[in-house]
């Protein structure tokens, strides 16, 4: 057989196979992944609806945690005061903590009192006989065993579903004995379903078990259930259907719920296979034979003649081996020498001399006026902390790994090159003004991916300065500089983030440097004070605590708060004296007027994030102390809760190390930062201060709302103590009572004051800040 037949055939089988192979692949890989997302999905819903119902439950279970753990409840369960009824559980408590159903059980399990509202809340009514006969003295939610643990789910009842949780009576404190049982529920209405539906987009249904023939496909469904204990899938040809049973207290199956999806996954993964089995079929058939075609041209015909010639080839090229290997080793070295002395020897870019030559080299054509160049200066966030952190190894890495992301981003006569550290400049030649943002944003996007390195996950990021040539200079030089205050600009509002140079930005750089000259000039010539502002106890009303907060009279601006400080000192370093100087200065403040005779209370002083990583900070601290002759349970520490990201082992260990010596730990603006809930297990705090952005729309903003019920009940829960801040109304104040916050500071209390406006409010002469006017 001749060798085109054969090449013939080869590609004939080969095509065949692979059309058969990608038929029928299509047809049971592709689809069935589009099953199985599916499935994924509908399980994905289904945790989703139960997270829902689950969600409804916490909600009982906190507002019953809340009502217990309560002195009037604890002293109702003691000695039955009716006017704790008719003052307390009145119709519009149901309304407002949105139960239908409370029940107060005593210590043997007997109920003393129980009420009830009908479904729209409208009017009171008798509990059910069929619930209080559920709620026997051994039954789970009346007995418990751990007095500080509440018992919560699903409750079947003969009249209905209903969400139960209760929790026994203790005092505010937390403490017992108990006295009793408290239970409330609510009915697990269509309401609610209709709720948990909005609230999830899914289309749900229930199915009581009881009612559930178990002749039907959904009594048969429910036995499959009990068995595996997970959700049940059907498909049919347009939706999918889940299934799971849910349980109640007792561990009982109460009903079936249903999730239901349409099949638009799989339907258009279906149509769009079925189109691209055609279409592969048509371009496999062209590409087959325009190869065959290609074969017969560059190769079949060119065999022979390359045949005939393969002796005489042999024999040049034995010749040429032996020409090449006489040359001398000096030309090589030559090469390596020249390429060491323009490249960077860890990541292989260009250097700063290959930069300035290639930049001089394109600059000398004549570019048309639509074309630029672009020089980008990157500088990698943080790799400072990354070094000292995870390693130099790992470090190097990072520099190698953003040099490669960036070669890859880069069109074949662009330029990327390390200039020194973690600093890089890309040139991107000849190119279109229109698409500058294009190409810049896409280098951007390149670097700031995390990359894992034997074991560690690094997460990269970096921030970006642009300048265009020969819009905002000709020189490299001048551009490079341009790039740089553009990055510095970029780095200022929150890094990650790329700047393009202009007039206006270098002038915004330059005031931004005069501020930071001005502070210096603050400190030197002593413009910095401190405010003090004092902390309130809502049980005792009694000034518990004051706060020293740091203010600059500023020659021409005026007064000026922290938050017009502290960014800047951070940015600058001047922290670590400002920082002392807050600490050296609140300490001897509050030791004289202890000498004074004046009530002893300790005094807070804030302490930023860069302090916090500071390895000397321990040390200011105590040296503050002993320079004051302050005893080291009158001063509380405050840290934002930003202060507490990538917090090390070793800062774990110091900060535990000062609250051995007596010295309180208190996390400020809590809820604004993203550390995790884990660290309040590990770290030494005494105290959770809650966020004035919070306080300030408590009661317009349900979100703002939730957010303080759920710090205060997480900070009660760790038996840590609760201060909010801001209190500037007194719907706030009353509000804030009522849910049993610790502390209290802000405006309508007590502005900021001046060490001798503190002293008279401490000495008792100032009468206009006193807690007991408010009502």
């Amino acid at each position: 057989m001749k060798l085109k037949n054969k090449i013939s055939l080869i590609i004939l089988i080969i095509w065949g196979t692979l059309a058969t192979l990608f038929y029928f692949g299509s047809q049971r890989i592709i689809l069935n992944s589009y099953s199985k997302l599916e499935s994924q999905i509908l399980e994905e819903n289904m945790d989703r609806a139960v997270g829902a119902i689950d969600q409804v439950v916490d909600s009982v279970e906190l507002i019953v945690k809340d009502w217990s753990i309560w002195d009037d409840s604890y002293n109702f369960a003691i000695d039955k005061n009716q006017q704790f009824i008719t003052s307390t559980l009145a119709l519009s408590s149901f309304q407002s903590i949105d139960v239908d159903a409370i029940i107060f059980f005593d210590k043997e399990g007997k109920p003393i009192f129980s009420e009830a509202a009908n479904l729209d809340r409208s009017e009171l009514i008798p509990i059910p006989a069929s619930l209080l006969k559920i709620l026997t003295p051994k039954s789970k939610l009346v007995h418990i065993e751990d007095i500080n643990a509440s018992v919560k789910g699903i409750l079947s009842t003969p009249s209905g579903i209903m969400i139960a949780a209760s929790h026994a009576i203790l005092n505010s404190k937390g403490e017992g004995p108990s006295h009793g049982t408290l239970v409330m529920a609510k009915s697990f209405s269509n309401d609610v379903l209709q709720k948990i539906i909005d609230l999830t987009k899914l289309d749900l249904s229930m199915y009581l078990v009881s009612k559930i023939n178990k002749n039907t496909d959904l009594g048969l469904i429910e036995n499959e259930l009990i068995d595996k204990q997970k959700t049940k899938i059907d498909f049919t040809h347009d939706n999918i259907y889940g299934y799971r049973l849910i349980y109640d207290i007792n561990n009982t199956p109460v009903f079936v719920l249903k999730v239901k999806q349409p099949r638009n996954i799989y339907n258009i993964g279906r149509e769009a296979t079925h189109y691209s089995n055609i279409i592969v079929f048509l371009y496999s058939i062209i590409i087959t034979g325009t190869l065959w075609l290609l074969l017969q041209l560059l190769i079949v015909r060119r065999i022979e003649k390359l045949d005939k010639h393969m002796q005489e080839t042999g024999k040049h090229h034995r010749f040429l081996t032996k020409t090449i290997s006489s040359l001398p080793d000096e030309v090589s070295s030559v090469e390596r020498l020249y390429h060491q002395a323009l490249h960077d020897p860890l990541t292989g870019l260009a250097n700063g001399n290959y930069l300035y030559q290639s930049f001089n080299q394109y600059t000398s054509m004549n570019l048309p006026e639509n074309r630029k160049i672009v020089i980008l200066f990157i500088d990698i966030d943080h790799f400072k902390r990354t070094n000292d952190t995870l390693g130099r190894e790992i470090g190097d890495e990072l520099l190698i790994v953003t040099a490669k992301r960036l070669s890859a981003a880069l069109r074949n006569d662009d330029l990327a090159a390390r200039i020194g550290g973690d600093e890089f400049v890309v040139m991107l030649t000849d190119i279109d003004s229109d698409q500058i943002e294009l190409i810049t944003n896409k280098i951007f996007k390149s670097i700031n991916r995390s990359f894992t390195h034997k074991g560690h996950q690094v997460h990269v990021s970096a921030s970006m300065g642009v300048s265009v040539f020969p819009d905002d200079g000709v020189l490299i030089d001048q551009l490079i500089k341009q790039a740089d205050i553009a990055l510095y600009h970029a780095k200022e509002h929150g890094r990650k983030h790329y700047q393009f140079y202009s007039e206006s930005l270098y002038q915004t750089i330059n005031e931004m440097h005069q501020y930071e000259i001005d502070l210096q000039t603050a400190i030197d010539e002593k413009q910095l004070c401190l405010y003090y502002q004092p902390i309130y106890s809502l049980k005792t009303k009694q000034i518990v605590c004051i706060e020293a907060l740091i203010r600059w009279h500023h020659p021409t601006k005026g007064l000026l708060t922290a938050q017009d400080i502290i960014p800047v000192a951070e940015r600058t370093d001047l922290i670590y004296p400002i920082g002392e100087w807050i600490l050296n200065t609140a300490c001897k403040q509050t030791k004289e007027w202890q000498d004074k005779g004046l009530p002893v209370v300790p005094i807070a002083v804030n302490v930023s994030s860069a302090q916090v990583r500071n390895v000397s900070l321990s040390e200011s601290i105590i040296n503050a102390l002993q320079t004051s002759s302050l005893d080291s349970n009158l001063l509380e520490i405050e840290i934002t809760e930003t202060g507490f990201i990538d917090i090390t082992p070793n800062l774990q260990k110091e900060l535990a190390g000062l609250k051995a010596s007596g010295i309180k730990l208190t996390i400020d603006d809590f809820g604004t930062g993203y550390a995790g809930l884990g660290y309040l297990k590990s770290l030494p705090v005494s105290k959770l201060k809650i966020d004035q952005t919070f306080i300030r729309d408590i009661q317009k903003d349900p979100d703002d709302k939730a957010i303080t019920l759920a710090i205060i009940a997480i900070a009660h829960q760790l038996n840590l103590n609760v201060t909010a801040e801001g209190v500037e109304t007194i719907e706030q104040y009353n509000f804030l009572c009522y849910h049993q916050v610790d502390e209290v500071q802000g405006f309508l209390l007590c502005p900021p004051l001046t060490a001798e406006e503190c002293e008279k409010l401490l000495s008792g002469e100032d009468s206009h800040h006193n807690i007991n006017k408010i009502k």
